[in-house]
């Protein structure tokens, strides 16, 4: 009711059909409400083009780090260490993040709800070596990359065994 409430006070008016589509499309969680994030990924995101995927940086060019760089901020401005922030993800407690781990994790621990392929692309860079798991000190790489150094191509999207 809320959303739509704001929806109809900027003039928006949906039918009950259209705002529970609106809203099944951004609900990324399925827990039947928009969060912050969620609303932020989807809609805000959207309204001011800036867009996770498609964001072009101040020359003109788009990001294609713009998904790490967002969540590697958020797991900063949430916890305090890198080794938080690890077993918060570590949903086992066995020292190893798989990818379902991360993207489960990333949703239910720090609200970051992002897609399969972000979440794939985000496992790809920070397992360096491949094997299928983010250990305690590829996390700690990732967590003290300086972000503004990220220029180059897209990290490839790959299948992955383990998945």
């Amino acid at each position: 009711d809320e959303f739509k409430n704001a929806l109809n006070s900027l003039r928006i008016n949906l039918s009950s059909r259209d705002l529970d589509l609106l809203i099944s499309m951004a609900d990324f969680n399925r827990d039947g409400t928009i969060s912050y994030l969620e609303f932020c990924h989807k809609f805000w995101s959207a309204y001011t083009n800036l867009d996770m995927d498609t964001t072009e940086d101040e020359g003109g060019d788009k990001d294609p780090y713009k998904i790490i760089k967002y969540v590697h901020r958020k797991l900063q401005a949430d916890r305090d260490s890198f080794q938080v922030a690890f077993a918060c993800l570590d949903a086992q407690n066995v020292g190893l993040v798989n990818f379902h781990d991360l993207q489960v994790g990333l949703s239910q621990e720090f609200d970051l709800p992002i897609s399969r392929s972000e979440a794939l692309q985000l496992f790809n860079f920070i397992d360096k070596n491949k094997n299928g798991y983010i250990e305690l000190y590829e996390f700690k790489e990732f967590w003290e990359t300086d972000m503004s150094t990220l220029t180059e191509k897209k990290p490839k999207v790959t299948r992955m065994d383990t998945m």
